[in-house]
């Protein structure tokens, strides 16, 4: 039972180490960001609300 709660225990440790990784790297890349920038494009039945990057390539979704 003790082997057990060690393994859950790692097991969740481990994952939230992942994803603080994760975030880490988008965080890095926020100075590609135009934060006063917004714009609503419409595709089909969705409506996405956007922040584009400086360079007009890459945009973040922050509402659908």
């Amino acid at each position: 039972m003790k082997k057990r709660r060690i393994t859950v225990f790692c097991a969740v440790l481990l994952a939230m180490l992942a994803m603080t990784t994760a975030n880490t790297k988008a965080a890095a890349k926020t100075g590609v960001w135009g934060n006063k920038k917004k714009e609503v494009q419409t595709q089909g039945a969705f409506t996405y609300y956007i922040h584009p990057s400086i360079n007009g390539k890459e945009a973040w979704i922050y509402k659908i």
